[in-house]
């Protein structure tokens, strides 16, 4: 009588008594928040099989615990599979051990320990534009500034804009930024006033630097034009 045991992700390596090999969720997590591994029983042996399959799910995932399933009557050349769900805890960092163990009536069993590595990714997407472009000298102009956590940790830093000369105000501003959860967006507006007169060019940077790591920037270049129509008056009596 054999039973081979494991997932679709993964590799059975281990044999106990019966020839039993079972195989742990997954190899890897690299920066998955969720993930969703398989667990199968297959019968390689020639009489049917019925017992327990025992699933001891890792720390730092939801669900966590142990979970049971009943095997029942599996004949020789039959799959049973389970898939299980996890999400893996938002920051962490470091080993999943997943443990899945297999007994059964008929006196074949196995055991599997995989350990998959978890890992943080801090990551962003910087965005800016100006409106109107082009813009006339003496008119507003309007910087919109837009972050996106597009990581799996939240983020914590600060936001640098340096703006062009010839507007009002010059200069460099900065903001905080303070626990942006992944998939949130943060975003600021900066209203200027274009020096009269002046034709150019006006290049706005902005920088992000995070205390996790992730760095970003973007810059918009906008047209100002100083000069104006004057159409002649004419007067009738």
């Amino acid at each position: 009588m054999e039973v081979a045991i494991g997932a679709f992700v993964g590799t059975a390596v281990a044999a106990g008594a019966g020839n039993v090999t079972v195989a742990g969720l997954a190899d890897m997590v690299g920066g998955i928040v969720g993930f969703t591994p398989a667990v199968h029983v297959a019968n390689t042996g020639n009489i049917t099989l019925s017992g327990t399959i025992t699933d001891v799910l890792p720390a730092h995932v939801t669900p966590t615990g142990i979970q049971t399933w009943t095997l029942t009557s599996l004949a020789p050349t039959e799959v049973w599979s389970k898939p299980v769900v996890v999400t893996v805890e938002m920051g962490y960092a470091g080993p999943l051990t997943n443990v899945v163990q297999v007994t059964t009536l008929e006196g074949a069993s196995g055991i599997y320990t995989a350990t998959s590595q978890a890992v943080v990714t801090p990551e962003l997407l910087v965005t800016k534009s100006a409106s109107p472009n082009p813009v006339q000298a003496g008119s507003q102009l309007t910087y919109t500034l837009r972050l996106t956590n597009t990581g799996n940790i939240a983020l914590n830093g600060v936001i640098t804009d340096t703006l062009p000369a010839h507007v009002t105000p010059t200069g460099s501003q900065t903001w905080p930024l303070t626990d942006l959860t992944p998939g949130h967006v943060w975003t600021q507006q900066v209203v200027v006033t274009v020096t009269r007169g002046y034709s150019g060019t006006l290049t706005n940077r902005v920088q992000v630097t995070t205390l996790e790591g992730a760095t970003g920037e973007a810059q918009v270049t906008t047209n100002a034009f100083g000069y104006q129509i004057y159409l002649p008056l004419v007067l009738k009596s």
